[in-house]
């Protein structure tokens, strides 16, 4: 798939901000730049509940627009997942 050939086999760059504090990992609009993708990721992890609020926005083309947002909620022992078309699609 596109998504899959914007990530494998390539050096990807990553940015974003990434805090652990009081048992909470936050990604605020981490960033992964692959080969004509971009996946941004926001995501709130507690790990002393092991629950998780997760969002990753996938840009194939890296022309700007969410092509497809996943969403990963709930117990990180089994999460709700969801995948949805986005504004570039």
């Amino acid at each position: 798939s596109a998504v899959l050939q914007g990530f494998i086999n390539n050096q990807n760059t990553i940015s974003g901000e990434l805090t652990l504090a009081d048992g909470v990992l936050v990604l605020d609009k981490h960033t992964v730049h692959g080969q004509n993708a971009q996946a941004t990721i926001t995501s709130h992890t507690n790990l002393l509940w092991a629950t998780t609020d997760t969002t990753i926005v996938l840009d194939v083309g890296a022309n700007g627009l969410a092509d497809y947002v996943m969403t990963v909620k709930g117990p990180v022992s089994s999460p709700t997942m969801s995948t949805r078309s986005g504004s570039g699609r």
